[in-house]
């Protein structure tokens, strides 16, 4: 129920807005992005003249936990990442290839339709994102594009069309037709099959990190990452990936290897 619907733009004040998202019953995320909305809000206000020009009160709103992450998001090789398909039955196999092959964010990857594919020109288009059970198009209109697709992935594209039911979509729900529940499937068939192999702790937006730190072990520069990962700032996309300790450790082996220096003799006074 509304909140704020009696409360003029003018009175709304940082201490009660505080305390009213610290206590909503949901993630801190969205903590987080109630908060934004509010201030956006406000800064329309600003830019339409309904309020007087100042300091955005809602920037003074904190929600902990909100600003950073809690720890650094695990990467997968794609070697843990081919074991995990072998591992999975199938829609679920192909979706994790898929959205690992192409860096897709999950609702991206559920709401493919075969009509985006190109086969002779092995391409794809992203164009929409299935999310909250509502479809949605594309997060951004960076992430709007169009992308190739590995032989690989045609392959068994094509093989998961002739299994499954005549469909619009990719990945249709056989109990209601539409795209599956991104989190559903993380926790009813994804995450059971990784604890069993010993995998690291993972979520869908890890395959996406994994994607960034792969292509950062190719000769690939950083506004073809950008562009290959969708972003509308190349800022984000460093943000993303990182590099395995078994990737750094041929180039540590390269540094470390000249500091040839010479030590002293052992110092005989005391």
């Amino acid at each position: 129920l509304p909140r704020w619907k009696d409360v003029k733009l003018a009175n709304l004040r940082p201490a009660e807005v505080e305390t009213w998202i610290e206590g909503l019953t949901m993630a801190t995320i969205s903590k987080g992005r109630a908060r934004r909305t509010m201030k956006q809000m406000l800064d329309r206000a600003m830019v339409w003249e309904m309020l007087p020009l100042s300091m955005n009160p809602m920037s003074l709103v904190k929600v902990r936990g909100s600003s950073k992450r809690k720890k650094k998001p695990e990467l997968l090789t794609q070697e843990q990442v081919g074991s995990l398909v072998e591992e999975l039955d199938e829609p679920y196999a192909t979706m994790i290839l898929v959205c690992a092959g192409l860096g897709l964010r999950v609702s991206e990857g559920l709401a493919l339709k075969w009509e985006d594919f190109d086969w002779q020109a092995k391409t794809v288009i992203i164009q929409r994102a299935f999310t909250h059970s509502e479809l949605k198009e594309a997060k951004t209109e960076a992430s709007m594009s169009t992308l190739p697709v590995a032989s690989i992935l045609v392959k068994r594209l094509k093989a998961h069309g002739t299994r499954s039911t005549e469909s619009e979509w990719v990945f249709p729900s056989p109990r209601t037709g539409r795209p599956y529940s991104a989190d559903t499937l993380l926790a009813d068939h994804i995450k059971p099959v990784a604890l069993r192999m010993k995998l690291p702790k993972i979520g869908w937006h890890t395959l996406r990190h994994s994607y960034r730190s792969w292509l950062g072990s190719t000769d690939a520069k950083l506004s073809e990452m950008k562009d290959m990962m969708r972003h509308a700032d190349v800022s984000t996309t460093m943000d993303y990936g990182g590099t395995s300790v078994e990737e750094m450790r041929p180039l540590h082996e390269a540094v470390a290897s000249k500091l040839k220096a010479k030590s002293k003799r052992p110092s005989t006074t005391r």
